[in-house]
């Protein structure tokens, strides 16, 4: 009988635990995937730097909820200096607002899990729909953005011509995002 006690407020104390939740800005990693030649072959890259505030939330939608960030666009890294260093000087530095890209969720459709992100670049505000999925303690999110929306044909234009050998003629205005993140929970 006394086990049975014992286990009886074990399992109360753990269902009314109180837990936090954070995401893990080490264990975080925004990348991209953008398009080249006809045949749509796929380039990807990250951001090295970047900020996300959520602060300390009640559960793992509500950090999503919250979120708020900048992206560093002088921070590309495609694994080829070469290519890092065409993106940020035809794409990157002729943007207008600054080296940043801004943003923040808006709104989140539990329903169809998709989040809705103001997206700031090249001084053009923009709601950018991403889907997302929360499993255990990992979150992602995943859209797809036309540069074109953003105002940057010229960038498109200025990065095609650059690359045009490697791109055969055709750069694409699409480009995927994906943002992955480990969720940090403490409960007392």
């Amino acid at each position: 009988m006394t086990k049975l006690l014992v286990l009886a407020m074990a399992y109360a104390g753990l269902t009314h635990a109180s837990c936090t939740y954070n995401y893990s800005k080490a264990d975080t990693a925004i990348s991209w995937t953008a398009f080249k030649t006809e045949k749509k072959v796929p380039v990807g890259g990250q951001f090295t730097d970047f900020n996300i505030a959520v602060g300390i939330k009640s559960s793992p939608l509500d950090l999503l909820r919250s979120a708020t960030f900048s992206i560093n666009t002088q921070s590309v890294d495609t694994k080829n200096k070469a290519r890092d260093s065409k993106i940020m000087k035809h794409v990157f530095s002729t943007i207008l607002g600054g080296v940043s890209i801004r943003g923040l969720v808006k709104t989140v459709n539990e329903k169809t899990n998709t989040a809705y992100v103001f997206l700031m670049m090249n001084n053009q505000e923009i709601i950018v729909p991403m889907n997302y999925k929360i499993k255990n303690e990992k979150m992602s999110l995943n859209g797809e953005i036309d540069l074109l929306k953003f105002a940057m044909g010229d960038q498109v234009a200025a990065i095609q011509k650059a690359c045009y050998v490697h791109h055969k003629g055709k750069t694409w205005s699409d480009v995927k995002i994906n943002i992955e993140s480990l969720i940090v929970k403490n409960c007392e």
